[in-house]
């Protein structure tokens, strides 16, 4: 094998910079696995705290407008329809994420082995 100045062996600096690549690939995983189950989440809450205020708006008052809700209930459903399109997005990104992640964690014979 070719020594690098530093003194390390050749197949040292390409497993060196295989480890950070993995690395790279290990943390877009978690950021967007937490948003692709993070983003829908948040969207349901939103959804629940404006269906709660249109609910209480009709309680409340004795002749809600019916129109008034409508758009209230439509604005808070259509946060959960933004948050599961970004949601996703990011699944396929997380997707991409965990075979790269395995690819470049595998060592390159195991992988010959299987074609």
């Amino acid at each position: 094998m070719e020594q690098t100045p530093e003194g390390a062996t050749e197949s040292e600096v390409e497993k060196s910079a295989r480890l950070k690549r993995a690395k790279v690939w290990k943390w877009s995983m978690i950021v967007s696995g937490f948003l692709t189950f993070g983003l829908p989440l948040l969207g349901l809450v939103k959804t629940a705290h404006g269906m709660i205020a249109a609910f209480d708006k009709l309680g409340n008052e004795a002749g809600a407008d019916p129109s008034e809700l409508a758009k209230e209930i439509s604005e808070a459903t259509k946060v959960t329809a933004i948050g599961s399109v970004i949601a996703m997005l990011f699944f396929l990104v997380f997707v991409i994420s965990v075979i790269q992640f395995v690819r470049i964690s595998l060592p390159s014979n195991s992988i010959a082995r299987r074609n």
